[in-house]
This record gives C-alpha cells, structure tokens and sequence, in this order.
C-alpha cells in the first residue's frame, strides 16, 4: 500500500502530511529543515516548486531512492480553489494536505524532475552561495 506525502516547504520549519490511499490520514505534523527529518519519509513525497528552498529536500529523498516529485504552484492553486472552495483559509498544515490528495488524487500529473532541470537548480544554487560569501 502506497502512502502520500505532501510537504509545504518553508525556510526553517515544513509540514507534511501523510495520506493512505483511501485519503485518510495517517499522520500530519512539522518537522525542521534538516537532514535527520528527512529521513523520515520512506513513501511517494510531492512538494511545490518553491524557489531554492524545496532543494535540499529533494536531492536528500531522490538520493534514497524515495519517489519524490516536484508539482507546479500554479496548478496547485487551482486545486486548492477547487477543494477549498468553502474553507479556503491557508495554513501550512492544510497545504501539505492538500499536496498529498493532489498526488493521491491526479498521479498521472507526477513527473520527475528531468535530470538537467535538477542540475540547473544546483547550478544556481552553487552560484548564490558563492555570491553570498564572497
């Protein structure tokens, strides 16, 4: 039985929630942005595109070999609308719900991140960093 994660990314601390495939929950809560945290996730994980900060994240997870893919803000959005449309209050805890029923939910919209895609991102990544120090 698969499990689906979303996790809202933020600069220090995220939230996921975790989803059977009856959309049940199995567990929600917040973890830091560390690579001890990440471990804990050993199922299908779908995040949003959130500029640099959702990098760490994925590289650690498809290091592992954990199903991990990336989903397009903008198309979230239009899910969220449609899903929240009489409680559209936004929280973190509601978002990373609203991830994991999305990939539960349209798995033929999961694609991986195309592997020069993820180099790119790296590539400025690296280049921030040395700009930041220097």
């Amino acid at each position: 039985m698969s499990h689906y994660v979303g996790v809202d990314i933020s600069k220090d601390n995220s939230h996921f929630c975790i989803l059977k495939e009856d959309s049940k929950i199995l567990s929600s809560g917040e973890f830091p942005m560390s690579t001890e945290s990440f471990s804990q996730f050993d199922t299908i994980v779908v995040m949003e595109s959130s500029g640099r900060l959702h990098i760490p994240l994925y590289c650690f997870l498809t290091e592992k070999n954990i199903q991990t893919f990336i989903l397009n803000p903008k198309i979230i959005h239009r899910f969220f609308e449609f899903i929240s449309a009489n409680n559209p209050s936004k929280k973190d805890k509601k978002d990373a719900k609203i991830l994991a029923l999305f990939a539960l939910n349209n798995p033929q919209m999961l694609k991986s991140y195309p592997e020069d895609l993820k180099l790119r991102a790296l590539s400025r990544l690296i280049q921030k960093l040395k700009t930041e120090l220097a």
